[in-house]
């Protein structure tokens, strides 16, 4: 494809699967078109809100979740930023969008999780740590997303930062634990972080 070649970032929703290439964007397949036309998410924000911090070239994607009940896309680069969108599997047109950005506290993205039930984003980290986020799915109102009723949080803010997860009160240090490699939701709705691969 255009934006360069396919990273192996790849997950299923209800209509569309979403495929992470080398350039930092999110291609969105529908697989009811026998020629679907993808449209795009950029993860990499625009010039005018990156962070002093934040690099500012595009990255490949590294993962992608979504959840059709939730309506949101997530999306890491390999920068460790973590980007997501509400309502892009729902919108019409094949054009291109870039994703709202999360920040993570003094942290860089290596994993991410997404549990419906308790409606909370995990992102695992370079440091060892996870990052949770509690979703507010924006409303829908004639077909544009709206955020809670009752809430007047512009949909960038559906995302917000719940707590951060670490060993370090423990005096294990991100050394010692390395970078979080897999996690996922058990179906009690609890966290089950991946174990590390084996030594090769």
């Amino acid at each position: 494809v255009q934006e360069g070649a396919a990273t192996g970032a790849l997950a299923a929703g209800a209509t569309h699967f979403w495929l992470g290439v080398a350039r930092g964007v999110l291609l969105a397949i529908d697989w009811s078109v026998q020629d679907p036309t993808p449209r795009k998410l950029h993860l990499r924000p625009p010039a005018g809100q990156l962070e002093d911090s934040q690099p500012r070239a595009s990255a490949a994607v590294t993962a992608v979740c979504c959840s059709s009940e939730l309506s949101l896309v997530v999306g890491l680069d390999a920068h460790g930023r973590v980007g997501y969108s509400f309502g892009a599997e729902e919108s019409s047109g094949t054009g291109a969008t870039t994703a709202e950005s999360l920040i993570l506290p003094s942290e860089s993205g290596t994993a991410l999780a997404i549990s419906v039930e308790q409606r909370l984003l995990c992102v695992g980290c370079a440091s060892g740590s996870l990052v949770l986020f509690r979703i507010a799915v924006p409303e829908r109102s004639e077909g544009a997303i709206q955020p809670d009723a009752g809430s007047a949080a512009p949909v960038r803010d559906a995302v917000s930062l719940e707590r951060k997860l670490s060993l370090s009160p423990w005096g294990i240090s991100p050394e010692e634990c390395g970078a979080v490699v897999g996690v996922d939701w058990s179906d009690d709705g609890t966290l089950s972080p991946s174990p590390p691969p084996p030594p090769p």
